[in-house]
């Protein structure tokens, strides 16, 4: 079997872009994301969603793939201001009928690809979770917390005169 070099394939990366009209300003719709651009945004909205990579709330998911998608694949920008009320740029973008619009532009397969390694992660997670060491590792992360609160209640009982307190009332109670 002969050899192709993959360099001498000219294959080039797909930049295309559907554009539709929106009360008048042309949104321009990204038929591919690049591979580390798709495992960043897929990055963000895991981590916006999660409770310590212990539990992946399906609401915020929802949310925050539906506006991180958007932004990520379109011309539209966003002011910071504007993205720290989450809720209303959500609520504007599927009650307004632009988010529906937006996937109709956008191309299946990406859609598939980002969702199915979302899925895949949480399912991933949730299993490690479940698994012995998962439990072991929470168990862990509890000791510790635990060892930390015990040190500071002693610190505080041996710093304050409210062990002669509990020293007295426990006497009495015998």
């Amino acid at each position: 079997m002969a050899k192709v070099y993959f360099g001498k394939l000219d294959l080039n990366r797909d930049n295309s872009i559907k554009t539709f009209n929106w009360n008048g300003q042309a949104i321009e719709v990204k038929q591919y994301l690049p591979v580390e651009e798709k495992l960043d945004l897929i990055t963000k909205i895991l981590s916006e969603t999660d409770d310590g990579g212990k539990f992946f709330n399906p609401s915020r998911l929802k949310v925050f793939y539906t506006i991180d998608l958007f932004f990520a694949y379109t011309n539209v920008s966003i002011t910071d201001k504007q993205a720290e009320d989450t809720g209303k740029v959500f609520d504007m973008l599927v009650s307004s009928g632009l988010y529906k619009e937006f996937l109709d532009n956008m191309n299946k397969e990406e859609i598939s690809f980002i969702e199915g390694r979302i899925n895949k992660t949480i399912d991933k997670i949730e299993w490690y979770n479940n698994s012995i060491y998962g439990i072991l590792d929470n168990i862990n992360a509890d000791y510790g917390n635990i060892q930390e609160g015990v040190q500071k209640l002693l610190k505080d009982l041996s710093e304050s005169k409210d062990i002669e307190l509990v020293s007295d009332i426990m006497t009495k109670l015998g």
